[in-house]
């Protein structure tokens, strides 16, 4: 007695070559539809993420463009400072000289 043939399933020793396609085919179908039911609950999770992660990047991106306007908005504040006062402007850019020349030469010093 062949003892390779015992321990085959029976569809593939069968001598019906139509009923192994067949059943070939049930199984690539059922693992098809299988697939089908993992894909799209997985793009129903990923969906979900993106519908939750969206208004962080839409703030985020407020907040960049925000930023973005902040040195255009402190140069313009500052030119009109100096517009008003120029004399204040220029004994305040003073002060900050002599105090980092005070400090720059101070630390050379042992």
């Amino acid at each position: 007695m062949d003892t390779t043939t015992s321990k085959l399933p029976s569809s593939l020793t069968d001598a019906n070559p139509s009923a192994f396609a067949n059943n070939a085919h049930s199984a690539v179908d059922a693992a098809a539809d299988a697939g089908k039911d993992v894909i799209a609950r997985v793009a129903t999770e990923l969906h979900e993420g993106v519908d939750k992660v969206e208004p962080m990047v839409s703030t985020l991106e407020e907040n960049a463009r925000k930023a973005a306007d902040l040195p255009i908005q402190w140069t313009d504040a500052a030119r009109e400072a100096i517009r008003e006062k120029p004399l204040m402007a220029m004994s305040g850019a003073l002060l900050i000289g002599a105090a980092l020349l005070h400090l720059l030469s101070s630390a050379r010093r042992p």
